[in-house]
C-alpha cells in the first residue's frame, strides 16, 4: 500500500530563503559512477524571513563531503534524508561546495543523468536535477552555470553542456575535459549534458543582425543520413521567430542531440536541446509525411522555448502553461506558415476534442493554471499544452495582430531574465493593448469545458438577425461553480448560395451567462457559421436544419467549419444508429454530397481526406454519458462499410488520380494527394466489391516512401488474415534495424481492430523488438493498445487487468511512463457495466501496490471520482 504523498498548493508558494547566483559543476564520468562537485555561490533573499537553515533537494546519490566557505562540515552539522539535505546557514552570502556520486547506468527512470545506448545524457525537467547534485531544484532560482565534463576520450569523444565552449584539454590518463559556460541565468531544470561517441552534423544560420550561429546535430552514427530535414526545420524556425516575433537567437552555438531512450518528445535545455530520435530522424523510406510534419513542429517548439521558457521562465510549476501553452501556440503558427493552415488547424481541433475534452471531464481535470498537484510530471497534459495554446489563440483573436504582438514584445522586454507567472503575461498583454483582461483570467483559473447553446431569429421586416448565446460549465473537482468565461466567437452569415453577408473575420464576444447579438441589413434568413477556425475551446450547439447543414458543408467560407459540420452530421448518424448498429447509415443526401466532393477535382485533396474520415471513437465517446464500447465500435464499422460500398466507384476513380507521379517530394501538393490516396484505399479495402485488397498489396509493393507503405498496411490492418500477416512480416524483415520503423510495426499490431489483437499484444511484450525500458516501445505497443476499443475493452475485463499489471511493472522502473499508460483506466466513470466495474477492479488492484506519486495520484483521484459518481 502506498503512503499518501504530499499535495502541493499554489496558495502556499514562498520564495526561497537564498538565491544561487552561480553554479560551478565538475562532473567526472567513471566506469561505475559519476563524481559530481558542485560549487554554489549563495546570496540571501532579504525579502524572506530567515530560519538559519537551507534545505536542498537531492535523490539517489551518495553524499561524500560538504564545505561552507572552505570549512568541511561534520555529519552532525547537517541533516540528510532520501529527498533532501538541510544545512546550517545564516550568512548573507556563502560558498557551498558539495561532492557526491551516483550511478547513471542504473538509472532507469530516464530522469537526471542516465546512460542510453553507450552515451550519457540528462533530462532535468521537471525535477531531475536533484538526481545529479543537491540543489534548490525549483524554477524560480536562476543561476549562471559553468560546467566542466571529464571522461575517457576514446569512449566519449564529445562532451557537451549548455552555453558556449570556453576551454578544453586532455589529461595524461586518457581522459579529456571540456568546459562550458552559459551566460544567461537559468533554472536547474534547463541544465543539460551529453557525453558519447556520436556523429556530428553541422550547418550555420545568420541572424538578421548578421551574427553567424553554428548549428550542430549529434546522432548515433548509423542515423547520420536522416538529419537534413531537422536541420532545415531549425533554420526555418529561427527565421520565423525573427520575422514574426522579432526574436533572435542569443548564443554562438545551438546544439541538438537525439537519443533513443527519452521520456518526452524533446527538451529545450538552453543551447543544448535533447530530443527523442522520433522528432529528429527522417527520410522518405522510414518516415511518413506526418513524421516530417511532427519533426518540423517539435524542432520549432523547442527552439521557440529559447525565449518563451528560457529567457523568460516560470516562477513555479503551477505556471507551466506560461511556457508550454504559449510555445505550443507559437509552434502552431509556425506549422501553419510551413504547411497547410487548414489541415493543421483541423488536426489541432481534433486533438483538443478527442483528448483534452476527455481530460476536462475526468478525474484529473484541472485548470490551465492548476491550484494543486501531487506529482508535477502528471501535469504535462493536454490541458496545459493544447488548451493553454487555445487560450493564447483567443487572446490573439480578441486583441488583433497589432496589440497581440505589442503585448508579447512588452512581455519579453519587461521580464527578460525573470521567473514570472501567467498573471504577469496577461498583464503585459493588457498594458500593451489597453484592454481589461481580468475576466479573461478565468480561462487560467477554472477547469472544465464550457458549453455554449445558441439560437437565431430572423426578422424579415427589419432585415435583422438576432443570435442568442448562453454559456455554462459543468462542475469539476474542487470547482463546483464557474464564473462566466470570455468566449470569442468568429461568425459569418451565409445566404442560400453560400455568399458571405458579414465582413470577413467578424468576432462577437460572449462574456455573460446569456447575451444577444444583433446583425442588421441582412436581406434574407441566413445560415450562421459559428466559432470559425474553432475560435474558442468549447462545446457548442445550434439547431441547424438539414438544408443549413448542407449549405455549410458545401459553401462555408471557413474550411475548418466545413469539416466541423461534416463531423457533426456523421456523428449524429452514428449516435442515432447505436440502437441498431447493424442498420446504422448515413442519410442518402449526405452520401450524395460526399460523392460530389470526391468527384470535384477542384477540391483540396488534403481537406477532402479529412472530410471523408469518420469521427473517432474518443470524440464520439465524449458525446455519450454512458459508453457501450463494442456497440459504438460496431456502429462506426457499419457506417465505414456503407461509405465503402455506396461510394466505391467514385472512391476508386479518385484513388487512381491521387497517387503522386514521379519521385517522392515533401510538399503540400503531394502530401495532400498521398493523404487522399490512403483514405480512398482504406475504404476500397472495406468494400464488399472490387479489388481493394489487391490495390493495397500493389501500393505496398510499389511504394517509394513510408507514407504510402503505411497507408497500405493501415488499410488491411483490421483483417486478421494471411494477407495482413504476410505484409506485416515483410515489413518487419525490411525495417527491423530501424528502431522508429519497428515502433510503427508495434503500433500496427496494437491498433488492429480484430478479435486476435489482444493476444498478439500480449505476445509482443516478449518479442525481441519490444523493450520495457524504452519509452517509445511502450508508447507504441501499450499506449496504442489502450486506445484500441476492440482490443482494450474485453467484456471480461482482461484488457484492463493486463494494462494495470503493465503499469505496475513499469512503475518500478519509470514512473513517468507508467503514469502516461494508466490514462485509459481513469475514464471508468464513462463506461457501462460490466466495463466500468472491471476498470474499477483494476484500479483497486493497483491501489494495493506500492506506487510512485505519479501513478498514485491518478489511481486515487479516479477511485475518488467513482466513489462519488
Amino acid at each position: 500500500m502506498t503512503v499518501q504523498p504530499q499535495t502541493i498548493y499554489l496558495k502556499d508558494y514562498l520564495a526561497p530563503a537564498y538565491w544561487i547566483k552561480t553554479v560551478d559543476l565538475i562532473i567526472t564520468l567513471r566506469e561505475e559512477d559519476a563524481l559530481v562537485m558542485a560549487t554554489l555561490q549563495l546570496e540571501q533573499n532579504v525579502k524572506v524571513p530567515q530560519t538559519g537553515r537551507l534545505t536542498l533537494q537531492g535523490e539517489n546519490q551518495q553524499l561524500l563531503e560538504i564545505e561552507i566557505d572552505g570549512r568541511v562540515l561534520s555529519a552532525a552539522e547537517y541533516v540528510l534524508t532520501d529527498s533532501d539535505l538541510t544545512l546550517p546557514l545564516t550568512a548573507k552570502s556563502a560558498t557551498v561546495r558539495i561532492q557526491s556520486t551516483h550511478r547513471p547506468k542504473e538509472n532507469k527512470t530516464l530522469s537526471g543523468l542516465y546512460y542510453s545506448n553507450g552515451n550519457y545524457c540528462t533530462q532535468c525537467e521537471a525535477e531531475g536535477f536533484r538526481r545529479i547534485t543537491y540543489f534548490l531544484d525549483r524554477p524560480d532560482v536562476l543561476s549562471v552555470f559553468t560546467t566542466t565534463l571529464i571522461a575517457e576520450q576514446a569512449q566519449y569523444p564529445y562532451l557537451l553542456a549548455n552555453g558556449n565552449c570556453v576551454d578544453q584539454g586532455e589529461n595524461d590518463d586518457g581522459t579529456h575535459w571540456v568546459k562550458w559556460q552559459d551566460p544567461f541565468p537559468k533554472p536547474a531544470y534547463l541544465f543539460a549534458m551529453v557525453a558519447g561517441d556520436l556523429a556530428k552534423l553541422t550547418d550555420t544560420y545568420t541572424t538578421r543582425s548578421g551574427k553567424v550561429v553554428a548549428l550542430e546535430f549529434y546522432v548515433e552514427h548509423h542515423n547520420q543520413n536522416q538529419v537534413e530535414h531537422a536541420i532545415q526545420s531549425l533554420k526555418r524556425s529561427m527565421a520565423f521567430d525573427e520575422k514574426v516575433y522579432g526574436l533572435e537567437y542569443d548564443l554562438e552555438l545551438y546544439m541538438v542531440v537525439a537519443v533513443e531512450d527519452f521520456n518526452m518528445g524533446a527538451m529545450e535545455n538552453k543551447g543544448l536541446n535533447i530530443f527523442n530520435t522520433k522528432y529528429v530522424l527522417a527520410d522518405q523510406n522510414t518516415a511518413t509525411d506526418t513524421d516530417y510534419q511532427n519533426i518540423e513542429s517539435v524542432i520549432g517548439h523547442e527552439y521557440f522555448h529559447n525565449w518563451s521558457g528560457n529567457r523568460v521562465t516560470l516562477r513555479d510549476w503551477f505556471q507551466l502553461s506560461l511556457k508550454e501553452g504559449f510555445t505550443v501556440y507559437r509552434e502552431q503558427q509556425f506549422a501553419a506558415a510551413c504547411g497547410s493552415p487548414t489541415c493543421n488547424r483541423i488536426d489541432e481541433v481534433n486533438l483538443i476534442r478527442t483528448r483534452q475534452f476527455a481530460e476536462d471531464a475526468g478525474p484529473m481535470a484541472h485548470a490551465v493554471r492548476p491550484e494543486s498537484y501531487i506529482e508535477i510530471n502528471n501535469f504535462y497534459t493536454m490541458t496545459v499544452y493544447q488548451k493553454g495554446a487555445e487560450v493564447i489563440r483567443m487572446l490573439h483573436t480578441l486583441l488583433g495582430d497589432e496589440a497581440y504582438y505589442a503585448g508579447t514584445s512588452l512581455y519579453f522586454k519587461r521580464h527578460d531574465g525573470q521567473a514570472v507567472t501567467t498573471d504577469d503575461f496577461v498583464q503585459a498583454m493588457s498594458d500593451a493593448s489597453g484592454k481589461d483582461l481580468k475576466q479573461f483570467l478565468n480561462w487560467y483559473r477554472q477547469a472544465g469545458t464550457p458549453s455554449v447553446t445558441l439560437s437565431g431569429e430572423y426578422y424579415g421586416k427589419g432585415q435583422r438577425f438576432i443570435l442568442t448565446a448562453s454559456q455554462s460549465c459543468p462542475p469539476t473537482p474542487q470547482q463546483p461553480n464557474k464564473a462566466p468565461f470570455v468566449i470569442p466567437i468568429k461568425i459569418q452569415l451565409l445566404d442560400n448560395q453560400g455568399t458571405a453577408l458579414l465582413p470577413a473575420n467578424t468576432v462577437i464576444v460572449l462574456t455573460e451567462g446569456t447575451q444577444q447579438f444583433e446583425f442588421n441589413n441582412i436581406t434574407q434568413a441566413p445560415t450562421p457559421s459559428l466559432f470559425g477556425q474553432f475560435s474558442a475551446p468549447v462545446k457548442w450547439d445550434y439547431p441547424y436544419t438539414q438544408s443549413e447543414q448542407h449549405i455549410l458543408l458545401r459553401h462555408d467560407t471557413c474550411p475548418v467549419n466545413r469539416w466541423d459540420i461534416g463531423q457533426t452530421m456523421m456523428s449524429n448518424a452514428i449516435l442515432a444508429g447505436l440502437a441498431q448498429p447493424e442498420t446504422a447509415a448515413l442519410p442518402g443526401d449526405m452520401l450524395e454530397i460526399l460523392k460530389a466532393l470526391i468527384q470535384d477535382q477542384k477540391e483540396d485533396p488534403a481537406l477532402l481526406s479529412r472530410l471523408l474520415t469518420l469521427p473517432g471513437f474518443g470524440f464520439l465517446g465524449e458525446k455519450l454519458s454512458c459508453i457501450e464500447p463494442q456497440v459504438l465500435l460496431a456502429t462506426i464499422l457499419r457506417i465505414e462499410q456503407q461509405i465503402a460500398d455506396v461510394l466505391y466507384e467514385p472512391l476508386l476513380q479518385r484513388y487512381e488520380h491521387s497517387l503522386p507521379k514521379g519521385v517522392y517530394q515533401y510538399n503540400q501538393k503531394d502530401m495532400g494527394l498521398r493523404a487522399m490516396a490512403n483514405v480512398c484505399l482504406y475504404y476500397l479495402v472495406r468494400a464488399q466489391q472490387g479489388q481493394g485488397l489487391n490495390l493495397a498489396v500493389a501500393q505496398y509493393q510499389a511504394a517509394d516512401n513510408m507514407t504510402l507503405r503505411m497507408g497500405s498496411l493501415r488499410a488491411v490492418n483490421d483483417f486478421d488474415a494471411a494477407l495482413r500477416n504476410n505484409l506485416l512480416s515483410d515489413f518487419y524483415s525490411r525495417y527491423q534495424d530501424y528502431a522508429l520503423v519497428v515502433d510503427k510495426w508495434l503500433s500496427l499490431h496494437a491498433t488492429a481492430r480484430h478479435v486476435n489483437c489482444f493476444k498478439q499484444v500480449q505476445t509482443l511484450t516478449h518479442h525481441p523488438a519490444f523493450h520495457w525500458t524504452n519509452p517509445n516501445k511502450v508508447y507504441s505497443l501499450l499506449g496504442a493498445f489502450g486506445q484500441n476499443p476492440m482490443a482494450f475493452h474485453q467484456a471480461d475485463g482482461s484488457g484492463y487487468a493486463f494494462l494495470a499489471q503493465a503499469v505496475c511493472d513499469l512503475d518500478r522502473k519509470n514512473p513517468q511512463v507508467a503514469s502516461r499508460m494508466i490514462d485509459p483506466l481513469t475514464q471508468a466513470k464513462k463506461y457501462a457495466a460490466p466495463y466500468r466495474q472491471h476498470m474499477t477492479d483494476a484500479l483497486h488492484q493497483l491501489s494495493k501496490e506500492k506506487l510512485s506519486a505519479n501513478v498514485y495520484e491518478k489511481v486515487s483521484k479516479s477511485l475518488e471520482e467513482l466513489q462519488h459518481a
